[in-house]
């Protein structure tokens, strides 16, 4: 794949930044900018290349969050903190990174900033991120801020011309603009006071790109009127809404580009990193100059969001790490800190895949700083669980089986109502979907797959109607060289085209009547009826009526559960082009599967891609608790299995996991040319079964291997 070389002018040059703050400090916001703008030096940025990452290397992979979030209710902020005290409780946690409180999204600071623009927050005792950093210089640990960005209450009540501005012309007060003056008039010199005054080793900016919200302000207005040449549009009916959010995504990622290039010049060894930007969420090249990927995954959410979340940050060509929150987040009950249990499953699957993790935990009931000795050494314990699988896993690289494609193009095309809230049921569900079936899967956008998807067994493309051009082209390149391809939705037919998936279209049906089989079962695209004293009716799969032309159908689609009311449809078709095939099921399946995770429909997706019938280079079949991870690292092979049971009685209000079964078997076959040197369970006390079975007039051998049960997770190392 190849990318248009080009460069952006910025608004962030130097001359027009200070025209711009002096004018909001004047009240004079509102005047017409655009002369300011077009006549600045403009900054360029390369946004075609992927930066150098500025990791702090191989000693540093466990981290320690620690953040307090100053508000005007604070009395007693780092009250009982000192050196001694910290040093001795981080020994019991066991990190190499620590991450201290420094601005949160109320905009107070919790040290004495003498910004002009601060605002410091009235009840800080002692500044802990005085003491975390010398606490770090004594244990040789480096030491990052947690400063919030974009979001930034107290900014917006005493800078009001600083907040974004609504179609309605009303400030979104503490989201900052990120065009305006606050990123210079405040965050670039607190970054630098932190640096000059207590040596911090990173500035993680948070509350950024969830935070960031449309803008009308003039500066924005005057922006999008030179570069389109009209206003922006006010609502999301409107057809260039798409345009419009992703001119605010662009702005966005300038913003972040301008102050990590002045942090950098000010001090080139501190490094930048901002919350979730170039994520699952912000497909697209990750051309900002940043030194490392970044998010952190909401309290009892880690699990999912890390399936999907560590999958694509593993294909971004960076460093990279997920901060995973160490305590549940429940608006119904206090928040309490996780289990040991659940935070190893949150987390194992992060290590697997090749990342490192921070933890984040923030003991809750006391803001004086203290950290209860029982947490510290939870931590700990969590810190020896992940570093007895460094070796294996950190920058390890994927066996290629199946991948999920993560169109940036289709992503962009949605009419959200800002740059983060996007829909991803049909992600979400083609990744689990996949894994519940033992398929280990990649997510990949069109800048990462489409230069290496000749590597791939097999891609699936979840309603993605609105890729590029380039990636159709190349999918059915793909697969008429041989690749085997899963296309989902209803819209995808118009996409493809009725030659290539080998079907007929009689239009979209939104009935709620169709049924789709699965084994002996058949499950129905909606349902409506009434169940004692409640009616219940859900909404409607719409499904693209189709009859094979080319393609073979299988799976006949009915109209109750009962096989002889069958339709002329077919719930999906195989069609053979060239050397390989595509699969086509005509309506969302995957989001179908995400809000349920039904049986019936997780093994109406098995009998599909057993149908097409990919060359995976390792089967592995496990109960669906398991989820499989396949990597090489220094010439071996490793097939992580991870168990995502649990022991607690399934009720609505369950929201962790703990007292986790081991589950099993599981076995795993692949070809291998030759007899394996060794084959073994790692970091699980198990005891495997394998046989190795010698082919036949040169055809490759098999390796069988039987796996009895997996605790939390285990690892097959197969040496050649």
């Amino acid at each position: 794949m190849t990318h248009k070389k080009y460069t952006s002018k910025s608004i962030f040059d130097t001359r027009s930044r200070n025209v711009l703050g002096c004018l909001c400090r004047s009240a004079l916001a509102g005047l017409c900018l655009s002369a300011a703008i077009a006549s600045a030096s403009a900054a360029e940025f390369n946004k075609t290349e992927v930066p150098e990452s500025n990791w702090y290397g191989e000693g540093v992979y466990f981290g320690y969050e620690y953040d307090m979030h100053a508000n005007e209710s604070d009395t007693d902020l780092g009250k009982y903190i000192s050196v001694d005290y910290l040093v001795n409780q981080l020994k019991l946690a066991k990190v190499d990174l620590l991450q201290s409180d420094t601005k949160g999204h109320e905009g107070l600071v919790s040290w004495d900033s003498k910004t002009p623009a601060a605002s410091v927050a009235s009840g800080v005792v002692n500044e802990m991120i005085d003491y975390w950093v010398k606490a770090g210089n004594e244990l040789g640990i480096p030491c990052q801020a947690h400063y919030s960005g974009i979001f930034d209450q107290a900014a917006g009540k005493k800078f009001p011309e600083w907040n974004a501005v609504d179609a309605e012309g009303q400030p979104v007060e503490g989201k900052m603009c990120p065009r305006g003056p606050y990123v210079d008039e405040l965050l670039i010199p607190q970054a630098k006071e932190l640096i000059d005054r207590y040596g911090i080793s990173a500035l993680w900016v948070d509350g950024e790109i969830w935070a960031v919200t449309p803008c009308y302000c003039t500066i924005c207005t005057e922006a999008y009127q030179l570069q389109y040449g009209q206003e922006p549009p006010r609502s999301q009916d409107d057809p260039d809404w798409a345009q419009w959010i992703g001119f605010t995504r662009e702005g966005f990622h300038e913003y972040v580009a301008h102050y990590a290039t002045e942090i950098h010049k000010h001090s080139p060894e501190t490094r930048v990193c901002s919350n979730w930007l170039h994520s699952f969420r912000d497909p697209g090249i990750p051309w900002v100059p940043t030194d490392y990927l970044s998010g952190d995954n909401l309290g009892t959410l880690d699990q999912p969001n890390n399936t999907c979340e560590a999958r694509f940050l593993s294909t971004r060509e960076r460093s990279w790490e997920i901060v995973v929150w160490g305590f549940y987040y429940n608006e119904e009950a206090p928040w309490l800190m996780k289990s040991l249990d659940a935070m190893k499953q949150h987390t194992v699957s992060i290590i697997a895949l090749g990342g490192s993790v921070n933890i984040y935990n923030q003991p809750k009931g006391h803001r004086d700083a203290r950290i209860p000795d029982w947490q510290a050494r939870r931590i700990g314990e969590l810190s020896d669980f992940l570093k007895a699988r460094k070796d294996v896993s950190w920058h390890s690289e994927t066996i290629p089986n199946a991948v999920i494609l993560h169109s940036e193009h289709d992503f962009h095309a949605q009419k959200t109502k800002n740059i983060w809230e996007h829909e991803t049921g049909h992600l979400d569900g083609a990744v689990q979907a996949l894994l519940d079936n033992s398929i280990a899967t990649d997510i990949m956008d069109e800048w990462a797959l489409l230069k290496q998807i000749e590597r791939f067994p097999l891609v699936v493309a979840p309603s993605q109607e609105s890729m590029s051009p380039e990636a159709v082209e190349t999918l059915k390149t793909y697969v008429r060289n041989g690749g085997k391809l899963l296309v989902t939705g209803p819209e995808s037919f118009e996409t493809f085209g009725a030659d290539f998936l080998g079907v007929d279209s009689h239009g979209i049906s939104d009935t709620h009547n169709y049924h789709l089989p699965a084994g002996e079962e058949r499950f129905p695209l909606s349902s409506v009826g009434h169940q004692g004293s409640a009616w219940t009716e859900v909404p409607v799969f719409p499904w693209r009526e189709v009859t094979p032309t080319t393609a073979r159908g299988i799976a006949a689609v009915t109209t109750t559960f009962f096989e002889e009311d069958a339709t002329a449809y077919f719930g999906a078709t195989i069609n053979q082009v060239g050397e390989g095939a595509v699969a086509y099921i005509p309506c969302d399946i995957m989001t179908y599967y995400n809000n349920s995770r039904y049986t019936p429909v997780r093994q109406f997706i098995e009998d599909v891609i057993e149908a097409l019938n990919p060359a995976f280079p390792v089967d592995v079949q496990a109960p669906v608790a398991i989820e499989s991870i396949l990597r090489t690292k220094c010439g071996n092979t490793y097939v992580h299995l991870i168990n995502r049971a649990s022991g607690l009685p399934i009720y609505e209000n369950v929201r962790g996991s703990d007292d986790v079964p081991a589950v099993g078997p599981v076995s795993i076959r692949m070809e291998l040319s030759e007899r394996p040197a060794s084959v073994k369970l790692l970091f699980e006390s198990a005891t495997i079964v394998w046989d190795y079975t010698e082919g036949v007039d040169g055809a490759p051998g098999v390796l069988s291997v039987l796996v009895p049960s997996v605790q939390m997770h285990a690892a097959l190392e197969i040496t050649n």
